[in-house]
């Protein structure tokens, strides 16, 4: 190819249990480092670019036990931190909820059907050893109707809620229903607010 043409580059498939995480070698004329499928504009001489792949770990599995409270109370914001003390939380593997016959954990939602507790608070730890190994991060989240998802007390997705401040009385802004109640959506986020060792979603 000639100085300056732009030429598709496409990396492999990855391996089995990996993830790709970019490419390394002259990648100053790489449209996007970090996407698989990008494009090279060539530069005046020969280049060898190398895509590079990770082991793609799961830290929380669809079936992971998770501590919740279902009392219908207002737990303000310290829940969401990692140190909160959950230890007087039931817990159960998921998947949890009510009313869909697919629970494999039943939460309660205050006994009257036609005036169910808005909010229900779920936490579950899992373990990271290296951080700096973690170069991409996807939650896959099933919901009915709204969450919002905190790591370490920061939020990091939202979904069928409202923007800006929320408490315990905050209604979802949508009604799920149909394939939606059983699909899980996929957002992908930043790992920079995992730390070494224990952490809380």
């Amino acid at each position: 190819y000639q100085s300056g043409t732009v030429v598709p580059v496409q990396a492999d498939a990855a391996p089995a249990n990996t993830v790709f995480v970019g490419w390394i070698g002259n990648v100053a004329a790489v449209t996007d480092v970090q996407a698989s499928f990008t494009t090279l504009t060539m530069p005046g001489q020969d280049t060898t670019l190398t895509a590079q792949y990770s082991s793609n770990t799961v830290f929380i599995a669809e079936n992971a036990v998770w501590k919740y409270h279902d009392q219908g109370q207002n737990l303000g914001t310290a829940w969401r931190a990692l140190g909160y003390n959950d230890s007087s939380w039931p817990s159960g593997p998921a998947q949890l909820g009510y009313d869909e016959g697919d629970e494999a954990t039943l939460v309660g939602y205050g006994g009257d059907k036609n005036n169910k507790y808005i909010t229900t608070y779920f936490r579950t730890a899992f373990t990271v050893n290296d951080p700096a190994a973690v170069v991409s991060l996807t939650l896959r989240l099933l919901r009915d109707d709204g969450a919002v998802v905190y790591i370490n007390g920061n939020e990091v997705a939202r979904d069928v809620m409202p923007t800006g401040a929320i408490d315990y009385l905050t209604e979802s802004d949508g009604i799920v229903g149909g394939a939606n109640e059983d699909t899980f959506f996929v957002f992908d986020l930043t790992p920079a607010g995992l730390v070494e060792g224990t952490n809380v979603m």
